[in-house]
């Protein structure tokens, strides 16, 4: 009987390293994941206290992990007590759901998306909280461009619609000015004057063509004039 006990023992001592093996094992996969995640992250308990923060988060704030753990997410952030008006990270607190929100942070000069997920407990509590902020700087901006073009092209197709009304009213100013000029005295002050008109006319119609290609977006061909 003791024989059999001082194996049943040297057995569940054998499971017990095992498991324990398999357990750090798991824990250093889980925490080369973690680190390697390129956003930011962190984990905080629900008083946004900071439990774990990733290498993208010190690299981001330029601390260690040993100046930022137990710190405040909106001390790290925004140099605040409390979350700033737009976190919704109060709100998720009370309906337990995962939500983002887009945020300009001044402190670092960046335009990130920052997600708060809740960890629920066996009792329906929140555990802890994971908090990953994304960089959307350079995406905002292409944003910015490509709203920027949309205007252009607006302002464009507007442009070609007054210039093509504009461009029928310099040709009735032109042509009746020309059967004007017929019926006037020649080198009088009056033909000069006409003259100037027509003068003008052809100037503006030019500048509508060049309007007008800038609409149709059309190429164009340099050749001496």
């Amino acid at each position: 009987g003791g024989f059999a006990g001082v194996i049943g023992v040297t057995r569940d001592i054998s499971e017990r390293k095992t498991y324990e093996k398999t357990l750090l094992a798991s824990r250093k996969d889980w925490e080369e994941i973690f680190h390697a995640i390129g956003s930011p992250t962190m984990i905080l308990d629900t008083n946004y206290r900071i439990i774990k923060a990733n290498k993208a988060t010190l690299d981001l704030t330029g601390l260690s992990e040993k100046e930022i753990i137990g710190q405040k997410c909106c001390n790290i952030f925004h140099k605040t007590e409390s979350p700033p008006e737009s976190c919704p990270l109060e709100s998720m607190l009370q309906t337990k759901e995962y939500t983002s929100v887009e945020m300009e942070i001044g402190l670092y000069k960046r335009t990130f998306l920052i997600s708060y997920t809740p960890v629920i407990d066996d009792s329906g509590n929140i555990e802890k909280i994971i908090h990953i902020a994304t960089d959307i700087t350079n995406s905002k901006k292409i944003q910015k461009t490509l709203q920027q073009a949309q205007k252009m092209e607006a302002i464009g197709t507007l442009a070609g619609g007054i210039a093509h009304d504009f461009n029928n009213i310099l040709s009735s100013i032109i042509g009746f000015s020309e059967l004007a000029l017929s019926d006037v005295e020649k080198g009088s002050v009056v033909e000069d004057d006409i003259q100037e008109v027509i003068r003008a006319g052809v100037r503006a119609k030019s500048l509508i063509n060049q309007i007008l290609t800038f609409a149709r977006k059309s190429e164009t061909t340099n050749k001496p004039v």
